[in-house]
Order: C-alpha cells, then sequence, then structure tokens
C-alpha cells in the first residue's frame, strides 16, 4: 500500500520527509472523496502557499494562510481569506504568498477603538508581506517602532 497524493501533501506541508519537488510534481488531493472535505480544501490551501518554506517557517506559514472553518479574532481578514486563497490557486509558495496577502482587504481601522493605531498596523503588515513566521513579527515590530 502505497502513499496517497493526499498524505504527501501533508507530509510535505509538514516539513516532513518528502523533498518540496515530489509534493509540487503531486497533484492537487481531491477533497470532495475527503471524510471532512472542507477541512481538506482549507489545508491544501494553506500547504500550498508554504511548499517554499521549511521546519518552523513552515508551520508558521501554513497556521497564517490556511483559512479556518471558524472566523474569530480577525473575522474581516478570516472571512476574505478562503476567496483569496481560490483567487491565486495557480500559485504556490512565495508567490502565492504574495498574492493572498494582495487580495486580503485593509483592516477595518474606523471601527477599531484606536483607528490611528490599527491603520499603522495594517500598513506595517503590508509592508512586511514578504516574510513569514517570526521573520514578519519582527518586521511588523520594527516598522512599528
Amino acid at each position: 500500500m502505497g502513499v496517497s497524493v493526499w498524505m504527501r501533501v501533508l507530509i510535505a506541508a509538514a516539513g516532513g520527509f518528502l523533498p518540496v519537488g515530489a509534493a509540487l510534481a503531486a497533484p492537487a488531493p481531491d477533497c470532495l472523496d475527503s471524510v471532512a472535505p472542507l477541512r481538506c480544501e482549507a489545508y491544501r490551501q494553506g500547504a500550498l502557499s508554504c511548499l517554499d518554506l521549511s521546519g518552523g517557517q513552515r508551520r508558521a506559514c501554513v497556521e497564517e494562510f490556511t483559512p479556518t472553518l471558524s472566523c474569530r479574532g480577525r473575522p474581516e481578514r478570516c472571512r476574505a481569506l478562503p476567496a483569496a486563497q481560490k483567487q491565486c490557486d495557480t500559485l504556490q509558495g512565495a508567490g502565492r504568498r504574495q498574492c493572498v496577502l494582495a487580495s486580503l482587504p485593509a483592516a477595518a481601522c474606523k471601527t477599531h477603538a484606536n483607528p490611528v493605531q490599527c491603520q499603522r498596523r495594517d500598513e506595517a503588515e503590508r509592508a512586511c508581506i514578504a516574510e513569514s513566521g517570526s521573520a514578519n513579527r519582527l518586521c511588523v515590530a520594527g516598522k512599528l517602532r
């Protein structure tokens, strides 16, 4: 019994034993046959955004770019992420991340408790678009100083 395409994508996205090239060559898994098709599709989208990263950077990236099934925290970003991921479906890795981030709406700062701070943070996050994981957090923190 061999490893299914879905398992290859999962292993590669989790920084497992398959080289990135093997995951890139594998076709997207058929999530319609999955036990949890919505979760499968969300994870597939997140994994495709992070194929060029490894280790901790990949895990942080997958966490950031995988659409959740229940929006909490930043609801406007959460609701827009699946559509942004679909819009960038032909891309992988850094190009996909940039496409997804560029497709996300600006933060809704008018209703924020501190609109000026919200606007500064949104601008800093967009300026640090190419970074991921801890490098992104350091970039954003540096821009906010």
